[in-house]
């Protein structure tokens, strides 16, 4: 429903890269808490601090960052009976994307200039992106009818809309056991392939591209 989503993408994208170059400091502050959280009384206590802190760290830039896909599919989608087409193209460039970074991340960033060093060269393609699209918002007009008149109306085509052979919840339950057990996979795989290559960025990056 926003006027400009283009204008919407490169704010997520900006936001993202200012919560990312604070992230080193906030890495620090997160082990002083986890140290502290040492003490916790039980085994449980001091994983839901080390959770809590990770999260806090973690969860907002990267909430930014999924928002970056429904912004942009909502300025890409033009014609109503192409949203399925078109999303699907975008979030298969997108997929690709984020298997390439994990790659590049592990055995080019974090290889050549280091963890921080690494982070803040992302930080910097993140504000680079925004600004370029906040150039483009300038230039363009608003967004096409797309999602914003599907989304009153459901997805319709030829005229009528498609019924639904299954019930709401069956589906959300089955979306839930699929993202539960693909990441259940991928953590498991990571512990498998750290025998091989040990417990280090190369084995989890190898497994997020593959998983990807």
């Amino acid at each position: 429903r926003v006027v400009s989503p283009l204008r919407l993408l490169a704010y997520l994208e900006i936001g993202a890269a200012a919560l990312v170059a604070l992230s080193p400091a906030g890495f620090q502050l997160a082990g002083s808490v986890v140290a502290l959280g040492g003490e916790a009384p039980g085994p449980f206590a001091w994983f839901a601090v080390r959770f809590a802190a990770g999260a806090a760290i973690l969860l907002p830039p990267t909430i930014l960052m999924g928002g970056t896909l429904p912004a942009i599919a909502r300025w890409f989608v033009r014609r109503e009976q192409d949203v399925a087409v078109d999303v699907g193209r975008l979030y298969a460039w997108n997929t690709i994307g984020g298997a390439v970074g994990a790659l590049l991340a592990a055995h080019l960033l974090i290889e050549h200039l280091g963890p921080t060093r690494g982070l803040f060269a992302s930080a910097a393609l993140h504000a680079a992106v925004g600004v370029a699209f906040l150039l483009i918002a300038r230039r363009v007009d608003g967004p096409g009818e797309g999602i914003a008149a599907v989304a009153g109306r459901g997805i319709k085509g030829e005229g009528r809309t498609f019924p639904a052979t299954v019930s709401r919840p069956f589906v959300l339950a089955a979306a839930f056991m699929t993202g539960l057990s693909a990441l259940a996979l991928e953590a498991c795989w990571t512990r498998l392939l750290a025998l091989v290559l040990g417990s280090s960025a190369y084995a989890f990056a190898t497994i997020l591209a593959v998983t990807l």
